[in-house]
């Protein structure tokens, strides 16, 4: 499957993938379904073999003067593909999509 694809190709950058998926961390397959399916970010082959993810964030900074005080908005919640929901508190942000896709292939070099 692509996905065991995926994860061998992450094993072979020497990644230890035994605590991705745990106590709040995103799965492997979260990982595989970000890059191949959202396309919300790329991981490049770097030179000696390691891999480095990069995501394209806009953050929203929305300030609103209220009788003369300043109010900031902020999510409170994210929530998960996979149903889970994590508190926050950070500005409205959104991730870019990168129009190539198979992005587990990139490298550095190109």
């Amino acid at each position: 499957s692509h996905v065991a694809a995926f994860k061998e190709r992450l094993q072979n950058a020497g990644i230890d993938l035994s605590k991705w998926g745990y106590g709040g961390a995103k799965s492997i397959e979260h990982l595989f379904w970000e890059v191949e399916s959202q396309r919300g970010c790329v991981i490049i082959s770097m030179p000696g073999g390691a891999l480095k993810r990069i995501t394209r964030l806009v953050k929203i900074r929305l300030v609103a003067e209220i009788f003369g005080v300043d109010h900031t908005l902020f999510s409170r919640m994210q929530f998960m593909h996979d149903g889970q929901t994590v508190e926050r508190k950070q500005v409205p942000l959104r991730k870019l999509t990168w129009l190539e896709s198979s992005a587990l292939h990139t490298s550095a070099d190109d």
